[in-house]
């Protein structure tokens, strides 16, 4: 006989204040849903640039290359539908802020403002993590003049590699100062039928939902589903420790 419960989500986007991002919060619907069967796999990153949820083509649900198990029946956990997706960051341990390998260093390259490829000059034998999300804020001005995407970066030459994702104001400069932004960045093709192609950053105390629109039909309100697709959500926690992003999958 299948487990009979209700799970009520309650929930808000809070982007906290730092010296990079400003304050947000964005107030969201609760969501209550009743399945007869429902099932869920839980995942909580802590490190590494490349942690994965995935939902074979065959429904099964793997973390990280890791097949989850059903903690009812011991067997493979497999979706044949999806229902919804939480991902939530936040501090690894409540008492200890975030850190990061490096963080506002000058660079005095002369770069214009705009998104693709940028190679900013930087002190050799840096501590700098490829995959480390960092926003370029020019020294001139009220900082309105940035740029923001993930490095690379070569310790040997000091050459820092910056692919831009997202720009604030214009025009040409030479002064900057590198700031790493403490977050997980999310990535996904399709997953939960959501494609984020340009890494989304999540700071800590910030997160998202999507669940699958409800319907009321003669024998109840029941969930719409998405039959899985074989697709991957990607974790991101590069350059960064003390965060933890938990993931909420949902499926039956």
């Amino acid at each position: 006989m299948a487990n009979q419960f209700s799970l009520t989500v309650i929930a808000q986007n809070v982007h906290q204040a730092s010296t990079v991002v400003g304050a947000v919060t964005q107030q969201i619907p609760t969501v209550s849903l009743r399945e007869a069967s429902l099932q869920s796999a839980v995942a909580a990153f802590t490190s590494g640039a490349s942690n994965t949820v995935a939902i074979g083509a065959s429904g099964v649900v793997t973390v990280t290359g890791n097949t989850q198990k059903d903690p009812v029946t011991g067997s493979d956990l497999n979706f044949t539908n999806f229902r919804g997706l939480y991902i939530w960051v936040d501090r690894a341990d409540s008492a200890t802020a975030p850190t990061y390998a490096a963080n506002a260093i000058a660079s005095s390259t002369s770069l214009a403002i705009g998104t693709g490829s940028k190679v900013f000059t930087v002190a050799t034998g840096g501590a700098w993590v490829d995959g480390t999300r960092v926003r370029a804020i020019s020294g001139t001005g009220s900082g309105a003049n940035w740029m923001e995407g993930v490095i690379s970066y070569n310790s040997g030459t000091g050459a820092l590699t910056m692919t831009v994702d997202t720009i604030g104001g214009s025009s040409t400069y030479a002064n900057w100062t590198l700031y790493t932004i403490p977050c997980a960045q999310i990535t996904s093709t399709n997953f939960a039928g959501t494609t984020i192609a340009t890494a989304l950053p999540l700071v800590e105390g910030s997160g998202f939902f999507l669940f699958h629109d409800s319907v009321a039909l003669s024998d109840g309100t029941v969930w719409k589903k998405k039959a899985t697709n074989g697709h991957t959500l990607t974790v991101s926690l590069a350059g960064v420790t003390g965060l933890k992003a938990s993931v909420l999958a949902i499926g039956d």
